[in-house]
């Protein structure tokens, strides 16, 4: 998930350039709306630097369903019009992340089948993903402020968490490969708690054009992640889902809805090894 988008205005690029509280603001928003985003914006960006600095060792399991639909799935037409390929897959997962990140999988099961098979590769078919943990230093970074708008959308409560919805958009969106979306924050710590990212800030997003293409369609991705389980103040994923329809205009009005793939990642049985430099084995 790549993190930076190329300036090409100067105007633009003036502004991008500037820390996100500096930016210009909607005249609409109030002073205490302002002064809420500022202070959310800080303490997710200061959350985001401790993910990005901290030793980790941990290990999980990481169960993967993949289903494709070849060509795809049409719910007007009888399933017999179509292919399922639905693939299950069990890693024992493990990130280190100490000079450097090391992410290695090995594959403990394959539609049932007992296999252990060590520096196993990821075997999704459709999309690919990696090091998910780090999803939010993407957009809410210190680093990366400056290249987005963001607003606030609602506050609301997730997991008995008070949270804020934020918005995050490219200050430059054209042929940007920056990740953006919403995020669930927490209020209080500035933890990113969950995410649902637009379409064109999922990886393989080329196959998913020229899909979309050839079938003279449009994409209506889904992309979340969820990240509920906390250790030493930092969140660790716990769910990964892709949903990728994509809809036809029907020559008389309406729409119609066609399903290519499906992809749902759980993540469970934590081992914490090491989280912020305290050694915890269980």
């Amino acid at each position: 998930m790549n993190k930076a988008a190329a300036c090409s205005l100067i105007m633009a690029a003036f502004f991008v350039g500037l820390p996100a509280h500096e930016r210009p603001r909607d005249k609409s928003a109030s002073q205490p709306e302002q002064d809420e985003l500022r202070s959310i914006l800080q303490k997710a960006g200061a959350y985001c630097e401790r993910v990005d600095s901290i030793s980790l060792y941990f290990v999980c399991i990481e169960e993967i369903e993949e289903t494709l639909f070849n060509p795809f799935r049409n719910l007007e037409f009888p399933a017999r019009s179509w292919k399922v390929d639905k693939n299950k897959y069990v890693y024992d997962y493990q990130l280190v992340r100490q000079d450097e990140i090391k992410e290695s999988r090995t594959l403990l099961y394959e539609n049932g089948k007992g296999l252990n098979l060590k520096d196993a590769p990821l075997k999704t078919k459709r999309f690919q993903y990696h090091n998910v943990i780090y999803g939010p230093n993407g957009i809410f970074g210190f680093k990366v402020q400056g290249e987005y708008d963001y607003s606030i959308e609602k506050e609301v409560k997730l997991w008995g968490i008070p949270t804020l919805i934020i918005k995050a958009v490219p200050a430059l969106k054209e042929g940007t490969k920056s990740l953006y979306g919403r995020a669930w924050i927490d209020k209080v710590t500035g933890a990113f708690l969950k995410a649902e990212w637009e379409q064109e800030a999922v990886m393989n997003y080329g196959a998913v054009q020229e899909f979309a293409k050839a079938n003279h369609a449009r994409a209506a991705l889904k992309q979340e992640s969820e990240y509920r389980y906390d250790k030493n103040g930092i969140r660790f994923p716990s769910k990964f889902l892709v949903a990728e329809d994509y809809y036809q205009e029907r020559s008389g009005g309406g729409r119609r809805i066609i399903t290519k793939s499906l992809l749902k990642v759980e993540y469970k049985d934590y081992r914490f090894f090491i989280v912020d430099t305290i050694t915890d084995i269980k």
